[in-house]
């Protein structure tokens, strides 16, 4: 297993290239911090804008909303839930429980899917794994059966989780000129909750 310092050193280098478009670019910078900040703040990327990247951007909020509308079903109908089921709060409390257990779990694969396929992938990855998992639940209603279902279901919710909760800087990086960044992340962040 890799250490942290090495993710934190890819990340960093993730940054640079979306700071700097050619070599040119970081030649300015200098040995004195104060210095190297103006330089930073002066250099100015190109970003290609297309009246796409709000439909964009919208599609990927409502992926991360539906994520999210799954994951907290069980807690506002739970004393319906344990009539019709005869499940205890236990089991309840963990079918919320999976979404952060398998956003730890699943993290790693999530990112590299993030990193290597790209944000369409990654979006039609969070959309599939909330699909399977809403239909999972919809296959038996009975107790035994559906149980084991909807923690199935709760889980491949949680990985999707992972790409709903984490993708929205992706979007407004790849999409968004510098200027309208910081509205493009908070509502592709904020989309889920």
């Amino acid at each position: 297993m890799r250490p942290a310092s090495f993710f934190l050193n890819q990340a960093c280098k993730t940054m640079d290239v979306l700071a700097y478009n050619d070599q040119s670019d970081t030649s300015r910078l200098v040995d004195n911090p104060e210095d190297n900040l103006e330089n930073i703040q002066s250099v100015s990327r190109q970003v290609t804008t297309y009246k796409r990247r709000w439909y964009i951007l919208l599609m990927f909020a409502v992926v991360g909303g539906t994520m999210g509308a799954m994951w907290n079903t069980w807690g506002p109908i739970a004393r319906s839930a344990q009539y019709a089921f005869n499940w205890s709060d236990g089991t309840i409390a963990l079918f919320a429980n999976w979404g952060p257990i398998t956003y730890v779990v699943g993290t790693p694969l999530m990112i590299w899917i993030m990193d290597v396929k790209g944000v369409r992938w990654a979006t039609l990855t969070v959309a599939f794994l909330t699909t399977v998992g809403s239909a999972l639940r919809c296959i038996s209603d009975t107790a035994p059966v559906n149980t084991v279902l909807v923690h199935v279901g709760q889980c491949l919710n949680g990985f999707g989780g992972v790409i709903a909760c984490s993708g929205g800087p992706l979007i407004s990086a790849a999409w968004f000129p510098a200027h309208q960044r910081t509205t493009a992340t908070a509502i592709a962040s904020k989309a889920h909750y």
